[in-house]
């Protein structure tokens, strides 16, 4: 929530997935916008024009995350367009981490490279905690986009998908392929995790799970 406003970010739907019954296109029903809506549900500040992807200016590619700075800018995970954005209210781009379109598998883990991002998050210090979901990583960057700490829970995560800073200046990670919740500290050693892959009830899988 931005005061009676919410901000959400319309990624849309897959093809052949159950979720897209109302979705018409074999391909899918992209969205590809970043939207402010009142209560009433009108739109009032939107960024990134409906089923039109793209990476020009007010353009997205699959945004799976936004969030409300306290600047009043917004910072978007525009994933296939590989980068983290910084949008102001004038819909200009202020800050990008990530050359748009990706780097060369070579450099993927490179400064200013992404791969397949997930979230972003601003944290106290002023630097960005981006979760680089397929390098494996989380990042934290700064401003001048280099990178400043990686977590990676000691080199086994897989499917790095959110990641968070906690109060105790810990780091939460989203460990999708081993279905694993993990806490790392500032040096990236493991202090908790939790398995969810290891009910009766959870879904398998092969990772690294009991």
């Amino acid at each position: 929530r931005v005061g009676d406003l919410t901000l959400m970010a319309g990624t849309g739907t897959p093809g052949g997935q159950p979720e897209a019954a109302h979705c018409k296109n074999p391909k899918g029903c992209p969205d590809d916008r970043v939207l402010l809506v009142d209560l009433a549900g009108k739109i009032t500040w939107q960024y990134g024009k409906f089923q039109m992807a793209g990476a020009g200016p007010d353009r997205l590619d699959t945004p799976v995350q936004s969030t409300w700075l306290p600047n009043g800018d917004v910072l978007i995970t525009d994933q296939a367009n590989e980068r983290v954005i910084e949008v102001s209210m004038q819909k200009d781009i202020v800050w990008q981490y990530g050359i748009t379109g990706g780097c060369t598998p070579l450099a993927s883990h490179a400064d200013n490279c992404l791969n397949n991002p997930n979230s972003a998050e601003l944290l106290e210090n002023g630097h960005i905690l981006i979760s680089d979901e397929n390098n494996d990583r989380a990042i934290e960057v700064n401003r001048s986009r280099h990178i400043v700490a990686t977590f990676t829970a000691e080199g086994t995560t897989s499917g790095l998908a959110f990641s968070s800073r906690l109060n105790d200046g810990h780091t939460l990670l989203t460990d999708a392929n081993n279905g694993r919740v993990v806490q790392v500290d500032r040096n990236d050693k493991v202090v908790w995790e939790y398995f969810t892959n290891a009910g009766p009830n959870s879904n398998p899988r092969d990772g690294m799970g009991p």
